[in-house]
């Protein structure tokens, strides 16, 4: 029994020594146990199995893109000329990630020149006397619509410059004369746009989530051509966000990662951008919410549309605005989770 009882003290004791060795070397050299961990969690097999709907991009990286100073900083337009920056979705082969880039900074050059944008917000509140206070709702339903149609030709669009990113994504910027004589030899396109946002806010009590659908739809018909057609919608439901894209008839799909991106003229150390529904997919959307945010500073007609008295107070009031105007993108910069649009809206009647 004595010899049993030495035999397990001296097991016991003899496992604590060896645990605290290993921890012992471990912390000798930290590095190297981080760099185990570094590349068991990020190799190229691990990248595979949990990401493996990647179709054409062939190494992943956690490192963020660094994109071209000209996305941040665009030449500015004015009324001779048009600059436009068209980004395509993620994991495309590079040439015809370039083609849908090159399609959507031509969508985005004409729906920048000299657009219709239509704008309605309607407010709805009430109360009602509920035990043991009184209950408040609050409802606010906000709609933009921006179209826009023009006649062009292919003299009138030339690259300025592009970008490929780690993930597929091609990133161009043209320009774009909108008044100039057209050549006889050169295909006329009539190019078709609109854009819309449908963003609803309702409080009820201590419950809030807004939701919010952004939805970008053109088309290119030029003659003796099939029409090119193009349709991208981002709807989000509180922190939820899905995406569809459909260029040319073919569903396009991409897998959700962790997509980042930088500045590169960032100090270091700076936080990326980050998207899990690639470059376009956050672009898209936060610029037609800025240009909404934008719209709501303009002139507003205002109107009561129904009111209502006690034992239950009920408003609506209705904010409308519809004008012709130019947009302009004069700069933007990224913070870890949204693109800062810095835009001017002009109103040219």
């Amino acid at each position: 029994m004595k010899n049993r009882l030495l035999y397990l003290t001296t097991s016991f004791f003899c496992g604590i020594f060896l645990w605290v060795l290993s921890y012992s070397l471990e912390a000798q050299n930290p590095g190297q146990h981080f760099r185990d961990i570094f590349e068991r969690e990020t190799s190229q097999k691990r990248q595979e199995s949990q990401y493996a709907n990647f179709r054409n991009v062939k190494q992943l990286s956690f490192f963020p893109d660094t994109l071209p100073l000209w996305f941040f900083q665009p030449p500015q337009s004015d009324h001779e000329k048009v600059y436009a920056i068209g980004i395509s979705d993620p994991d495309l082969p590079p040439e015809e990630a370039f083609q849908q880039a090159f399609y959507r900074a031509m969508v985005l050059a004409v729906l920048y020149n000299s657009p219709r944008i239509e704008y309605f917000r309607d407010v709805f509140t009430s109360a009602r006397d509920e035990e043991p206070q009184r209950a408040y709702r609050q409802r606010f339903d906000t709609y933009l619509r921006i179209t826009a149609s023009e006649v062009a030709d292919s003299s009138q669009f030339w690259l300025i410059d592009n970008h490929l990113t780690r993930y597929n994504e091609s990133i161009v910027l043209i320009g774009y004369t909108p008044k100039t004589e057209r050549r006889e030899e050169t295909k006329i396109s009539r190019i078709s746009a609109t854009a819309s946002v449908l963003y609803i806010e309702a409080h009820i009590g201590d419950t809030y989530e807004p939701q919010a659908s952004f939805d970008l739809a053109s088309e290119i018909h030029t003659s003796g051509e099939n029409p090119g057609k193009s349709e991208f919608n981002v709807t989000q439901k509180g922190t939820r966000k899905n995406t569809s894209s459909i260029h040319n008839g073919h569903k396009k799909t991409f897998p959700m990662f962790v997509y980042r991106y930088s500045n590169p003229s960032w100090e270091p150390f700076t936080r990326p951008l980050v998207s899990y529904h690639g470059l376009w997919g956050i672009f898209m959307p936060q610029l037609l919410e800025h240009i909404t945010l934008t719209t709501e500073q303009t002139r507003l007609q205002i109107r009561a549309l129904e009111e209502q008295s006690e034992p239950q107070i009920q408003n609506l009031i209705r904010e409308v605005a519809a004008h012709d105007a130019r947009i302009s993108i004069l700069g933007l910069e990224f913070n870890p989770n949204e693109i800062l649009f810095e835009t001017l809206l002009e109103e040219i009647r």
